[in-house]
């Protein structure tokens, strides 16, 4: 695959263009994404559910590394991102992965504008 690599380290790739808005921060963002280590063991996935994730982007509600690769992101598409642990959980880990660079599969299923934190 032929990822960009992104200034800020981000790894990004297209892998279905959406054809809807693209968000902008502060708009709240609905996905899905399946979250892998590199080796391809899956961590997490709300795939499959009817629960999508649902968060204004660039308020700090998500790692660093999705915010940016959602910001890329056109409403409909789907992306393949690395995530290096500097924009990802660090060297704290919330899912105790400290130091680890991370591989996501990222769905943007629905954007409202400018909503921030109380996604009314």
């Amino acid at each position: 695959l032929n990822y960009e690599r992104k200034e800020s380290g981000l790894y990004y790739l297209d892998a279905k263009i959406g054809t809807g808005v693209q968000p902008v921060t502060h708009d709240t963002v609905f996905i899905y994404i399946y979250g892998y280590y590199l080796t391809g063991s899956n961590f997490y996935t709300n795939f499959g559910t009817t629960d999508t994730i649902i968060f204004p982007l660039n308020e700090g509600y998500n790692i660093k590394g999705m915010n940016e690769a959602i910001s890329y992101m056109k409403t409909g598409g789907e992306s393949k991102i690395v995530v290096p642990s500097y924009l990802g959980y660090g060297n704290t880990g919330t899912y105790m992965i400290p130091y680890t660079p991370l591989l996501f599969d990222v769905y943007l299923v629905k954007t409202k504008a400018g909503l921030g934190a109380d996604g009314k």
